[in-house]
């Protein structure tokens, strides 16, 4: 829903990132809407392989190792490459911006929107956002708590979902 603030959070290794990507390429081909993805964490070429192994339905470890990747069918062969070709043709684009505070995602996003519109905004992970300067937290949970304040706003003031990853 719009102006709606939501936490996935996971231990590590969980699927937390697989969901988030699966949630966003729903949103992005079914739904029509524009879905910008910030990841923190892994690069551009990462996701995008995870996403073309999703799509085309191969299991990610052959696209991985140059050997499993050279066993691949000729049926495989075309589900990857109409995989590559939708993502590339979709609304869901990927940014990866190490190091990123909440005003630097906020500013990419609001660019995002009204340059192509954006329905919803996928940020991988909070942990990753780097805090303020020159604001003291006396811990870990007050700066949780101000990222996760400001990107509520965020949320209202572009009326769209944020959808932000946490790690456990």
């Amino acid at each position: 829903r719009a102006k709606q603030l939501i936490l996935l959070a996971a231990r590590p290794g969980q699927g937390k990132t697989s969901l988030a990507m699966d949630i966003g390429w729903h949103v992005a081909k079914n739904l029509d809407e524009h879905v910008l993805v910030i990841s923190l964490e892994m690069a551009i070429e990462e996701l995008t392989e995870r996403m073309v192994s999703s799509i085309a339905r191969i299991d990610s470890k052959r696209l991985k190792h140059p050997h499993l990747l050279a066993s691949l069918t000729h049926q495989e062969h075309e589900r990857m490459a109409l995989a590559m070709s939708q993502l590339r043709d979709s609304k869901l684009k990927i940014n990866d911006c190490v190091g990123q505070s909440v005003s630097q995602i906020a500013s990419l996003a609001r660019r995002v929107k009204s340059r192509d519109g954006l329905g919803l905004l996928i940020i991988d992970y909070m942990g990753k956002i780097r805090k303020p300067e020159g604001r003291g937290f006396n811990n870990t949970n007050e700066q949780i708590t101000h990222i996760s304040n400001a990107l509520k706003e965020l949320s209202g003031e572009l009326r769209i979902p944020v959808l932000c990853l946490h790690q456990l």
